[in-house]
């Protein structure tokens, strides 16, 4: 937990104080991390080399000195202790009450090898990375299991519609390390009272326009008319397709509501359409006095609950990591030639072929996205449509630029984990991981300035085209 704590205050702040175990109040940290500070032990203890013949120092001064530690710093300091001190992570509830969810609730050994693999991946360490990640994208190989389902797979557990099921409880084949909240135990959290319109709740956070548009880009069942020159090639208005992620978008991560009332799924494919149609005005008339709402932590919760679970590590999550490492990695393959290996982390993102287990399906693939004209791929060329009427808009061609294929490879990645992840908490710091990667601060400053209105865009992007304004400054 410690380590998990320092890892995300140095991703707020850029670099946290060190604080000494002998700092034991919220004041004496205040006055350390001010000015430095000295202070008296009552009692220390230097211990023998054989571990008995000790000596015990009472009223012993020190001098803290000040200590901050950057990304690097808590990389290296915490990742030692946690695969070299840390022998035993959590208990095995179940073996008493047979209930699994109960693991998933407290620190665990898988757990920490999630921890292990971001801190790694931050860093740009693929190697320790993939290696802390195995541990989860094979746990049925390292474990010796054999059941119906894949424990941290992505299989038809939660396929299709009932993926919107991985937020109604705590399952141990997707959830890794989730906080659990009961109000019958008098365990709450803020988060629908920031979310949700319904009294007393209070409002305060609604998805952006560009987040329900990665959801609403989506489309299936199209078909092009394909041409040898493919500049030719056009939409078949026979079959124009569907616009829409309904597994993981409306109705589950998000939802429109008039006066408080969802709007139905009907109403928002009509919408949908009208926006293929390119009558703004019938959309306009149709999504007036329209609320967006985060539904992710309210959907079969009453207006006092505020006990929605909230994941800090899942299956989807880890599989995304993982095919962000293939999108990039080059290393030696057995015959010592580098490769990269964009194909396995295409298998990992669209149908899970990367596994040789059937029951696998990938990220997309679990929600129907990941195969045929849905799935991702790198073949030339690479048709682009656009987002609102599907049309054929253009095309890309990476032939002999691996560099543009990974980079596109990687931007896709990062609008799934989008779809995926929304609202789990990680989307700022995943736009900071890839833009410092690719040592371009527009990556970051592009996409959160284009949630913006026009007047403020370009005041919020030069912010932070600076570094150092991606972080809270302590003083």
């Amino acid at each position: 937990m410690r380590a998990w704590a320092y890892f995300n205050a140095v991703r707020i702040f850029k670099e946290v104080p060190y604080i000494w175990p002998s700092l034991t109040t919220a004041d004496e940290i205040d006055e350390y991390i001010s000015s430095g500070k000295t202070v008296i032990n009552p009692i220390r203890i230097e211990f023998g080399p054989d571990g008995y013949n000790n000596d015990t120092i009472y009223g012993d001064t020190v001098v803290l000195e000040q200590i901050y530690l950057d990304l690097q710093a808590i990389v290296d300091t915490f990742s030692i202790q946690l695969t070299e001190k840390i022998k035993v992570v959590g208990v095995i509830h179940n073996l008493v009450n047979g209930d699994l969810s109960w693991d998933v609730t407290i620190w665990n050994r898988y757990a920490k090898e999630c921890l292990l693999g971001q801190m790694f991946l931050e860093i740009g360490d693929f190697s320790k990375a993939e290696y802390h990640f195995d541990q989860i994208i094979y746990f049925r190989k390292y474990n010796d299991l054999i059941g119906s389902n894949v424990r941290y797979g992505l299989d038809n557990k939660f396929r299709d519609a009932n993926w919107k099921n991985i937020f109604t409880g705590i399952d141990p084949d997707e959830h890794i390390l989730t906080l659990w909240f009961s109000k019958s135990y008098q365990q709450q959290n803020g988060l629908q009272n920031l979310f949700s319109t319904q009294q007393p709740n209070l409002y305060m956070l609604k998805p952006t326009q560009s987040a329900i548009e990665k959801w609403e880009s989506l489309w299936t069942d199209f078909n092009r008319i394909t041409n040898n020159n493919p500049d030719l090639t056009i939409l078949n208005p026979a079959k124009v397709g569907k616009p829409g992620d309904f597994q993981r978008g409306y109705n589950v991560s998000y939802v429109y509501q008039r006066n408080g009332v969802n709007l139905q799924g009907s109403e928002i494919k009509e919408m949908l359409e009208l926006k293929r149609l390119q009558n703004n005005l019938a959309v306009d008339k149709l999504m007036e006095g329209v609320d967006t709402v985060v539904y992710k932590y309210t959907f079969g919760k009453n207006s006092f609950d505020h006990d929605a679970n909230f994941p800090i590590y899942r299956a989807g999550g880890i599989h995304l990591y993982y095919a962000e490492i293939y999108a990039r990695w080059r290393f030696p393959d057995a015959s010592g030639i580098v490769k990269p290996k964009v194909s396995r982390s295409l298998a990992v993102l669209n149908d899970g072929s990367y596994d040789n287990d059937a029951r696998q399906l990938g990220v997309r693939g679990r929600v129907g996205f990941g195969t045929g004209i849905n799935a991702i791929s790198t073949t030339p060329p690479i048709y682009q449509h656009d987002p609102s009427t599907n049309e054929v808009t253009g095309y890309l061609d990476f032939t002999g630029d691996l560099n543009a294929s990974q980079l596109y490879i990687e931007d896709i990645i990062q609008d799934e984990r989008a779809r995926e992840l929304a609202f789990e908490g990680e989307r700022f710091y995943d736009l900071m991981r890839i833009a410092k990667r690719r040592d371009d601060p527009a990556y970051l400053a592009d996409k959160v300035a284009a949630k913006f209105p026009h007047p403020m865009r370009e005041q919020i992007r030069e912010h932070l085209m600076i570094e150092e304004n991606w972080y809270i400054k302590l003083q």
